[in-house]
């Protein structure tokens, strides 16, 4: 029964996210294919496989434990977060942020997370940027200094 519960969720999610693909509108240039085509395309993906997932043969599903939920929704919180806090705090800081708690939530040791937070976000920082000339926010602390 929990396949069928997430299959109509997705089902539902697919619709939606298609519909909102097929009305956006371009303002401005650009590419030959749009920016609709990729959202449009996931959609597309979607639809076939919710319907696999509601009507094909599974074994009954078991519910996770209440722990497994909380990590879940722990996990979501902290994305919210920080899509909250990285204009205010910097990419760096909150991506090394989020890295840690990911950590932790997975049971590493804290130096293990914190070692890892600040080389992912050096990584992810100087990719962005430097590779592919993207702008990532300092953070306003960071830019009244710099």
């Amino acid at each position: 029964m929990s396949d069928r519960i997430v299959a109509v969720m997705l089902l539902v999610l697919a619709l939606v996210f298609g519909l909102q693909a097929w009305a956006y509108v371009p303002i401005g240039f650009t590419d030959h294919l749009g920016a609709r085509v990729f959202p449009l395309a996931v959609a597309l993906f979607m639809l076939p496989l919710t319907l696999v997932l509601f009507f094909g043969r599974h074994m009954a599903g078991v519910w996770p434990s209440v722990r497994a939920w909380r990590v879940v929704i722990l996990a979501l919180s902290v994305l919210v977060v920080y899509a909250l806090v990285i204009e205010y705090v910097g990419f760096i800081i909150a991506t090394m942020g989020v890295f840690i708690v990911y950590g932790k939530l997975y049971g590493a040791s804290w130096w293990k997370t914190v070692v890892t937070g600040i080389i992912a976000a050096i990584v992810l920082y100087a990719l962005f940027v430097l590779a592919l000339d993207m702008y990532l926010p300092l953070g306003s602390f960071f830019e009244e200094l710099f």
